[in-house]
């Protein structure tokens, strides 16, 4: 939540490709400080770069999309797009989840190091991505500046439309309910004598629902 908005503005700034070239890198790094500091505080470190990694692509993977589609002329398709690939990603999600536990039990730090050479895999990726125009970044900054200006009458209509707020509300819910599940319910499983191969597999049910 924290680094949202800093890192919306690096990217409306500096260009959407570059924040998710910049975003993987920092996931690649967060990978290894878990590898290679197996303490609280290098846990600590390796979850602050996973949250400033994700706020620096989800943004900017979105804005990118939109852009690069509304320059071809196909704005029409960004929320089809848009929602299959956060469907395949939640897809992804679920298969992961079950086969961490497995890979953990061969290896203990071998899903880091899977996550590690996809983050590295995904950098390759925006690398090769088209270049926005800079006049497409510097007209999407006018619009956010004049969108700041008038952030009470945005406020305003959100509150016009409770079914909105109830959605926003739920969304925030599941994305708190998901990491209130992998901080809590391992320690529990433990407990109760489950080993880590059930752990993923328990993970990725409680995922698809």
């Amino acid at each position: 939540c924290f680094f949202e908005i800093p890192t919306g503005y690096f990217a409306d700034r500096f260009g959407y490709r570059h924040s998710l070239r910049v975003g993987a890198l920092i996931f690649v790094l967060a990978n290894l400080t878990a590898i290679t500091f197996t303490t609280y505080a290098g846990f600590l470190i390796h979850f602050l770069l996973v949250g400033l990694s994700r706020s620096l692509i989800s943004g900017a993977a979105s804005a990118y999309l939109y852009e690069y589609l509304k320059m071809q002329g196909c704005k029409e398709d960004f929320k089809r797009i848009e929602g299959n690939s956060r469907a395949y990603g939640l897809g992804g999600k679920v298969l992961g989840w079950a086969a961490v536990g497995t890979l953990m039990k061969w290896h203990l730090t071998l899903p880091y190091w899977i996550t590690a050479a996809s983050a590295m895999i995904a950098f390759m990726f925006a690398q090769r991505l088209p270049v926005l125009p800079l006049n497409v970044r510097l007209t999407r900054l006018t619009r956010k500046r004049a969108a700041i200006l008038d952030s009470t009458t945005v406020i305003r209509s959100l509150f016009k439309s409770p079914i909105l707020v109830l959605l926003i509300i739920q969304g925030v819910g599941i994305f708190m309910l998901g990491r209130l599940q992998v901080t809590f319910f391992q320690p529990i499983l433990a407990a109760k004598k489950f080993d880590v191969v059930s752990f993923g597999w328990m993970m990725s049910v409680m995922s698809i629902f």
